[in-house]
């Protein structure tokens, strides 16, 4: 863990734009990304991503495998408290900051894995 590290509104939208995923019903990272886009209207930057995920991989929040991406039943009691109404993005960040200073640890991911997804 790198000191004075927090949660970041970038986390808070990865977070997002996994939103109402599950082990069931993993999104591959296309779907992520194009989520994303829909929110900020914006495209997630490869660091973005990586950095983002690893944080709420290591918070428990967040699980991969398979080429999909979904949330842990933690990251589902999150997404269900926090995002439901109005502010989403800063009760999300209230949430996530009662769990501590995020881990830095991005996942394992080829190079060109989140440009290739999307459509870079």
């Amino acid at each position: 863990m790198t000191s004075g590290t927090v949660w970041t509104s970038t986390d808070a939208w990865v977070f997002m734009a996994l939103g109402g995923t599950s082990e069931d019903d993993p999104s591959p990272l296309s779907e992520i990304i194009a989520r994303a886009d829909a929110i900020e209207h914006a495209v997630l930057e490869r660091t973005e991503f990586t950095t983002s995920a690893g944080r709420l991989i290591a918070a428990g929040l967040v699980a991969s495998g398979g080429g999909g991406w979904w949330l842990t039943t933690a990251g589902q009691q999150l997404y269900a408290e926090r995002t439901r109404r109005s502010g989403w993005r800063e009760n999300l960040l209230r949430g996530l900051r009662r769990l501590g200073p995020p881990q830095e640890a991005p996942p394992t991911m080829e190079p060109d894995e989140v440009d290739g997804a999307a459509g870079r």
